[in-house]
């Protein structure tokens, strides 16, 4: 993700944020949700970025889909 598009990102509102990484989960781009979620992580909370249990969350809610 370019560093505009970063910065963009992490702007966002979180329940957006953690819509995003549950819609890239569900259409299946996988790739780009763990990038995006490294992204997250490695972003202070103060700075827009979310909690490991929150982004653990979506993953689990994903897999328990299935």
């Amino acid at each position: 993700m370019e560093t505009q598009g970063k910065k963009w990102f992490l702007s966002l509102d979180e329940d957006i944020k953690l819509k995003s990484l549950q819609m890239m989960l569900e259409n299946k781009k996988i790739n780009l949700f763990f990038e995006t979620t490294k992204i997250l992580l490695d972003t202070p909370i103060s700075k827009g970025g979310i909690s490991t249990e929150k982004i653990q969350k979506v993953f689990d809610d994903y897999i328990n889909l299935k």
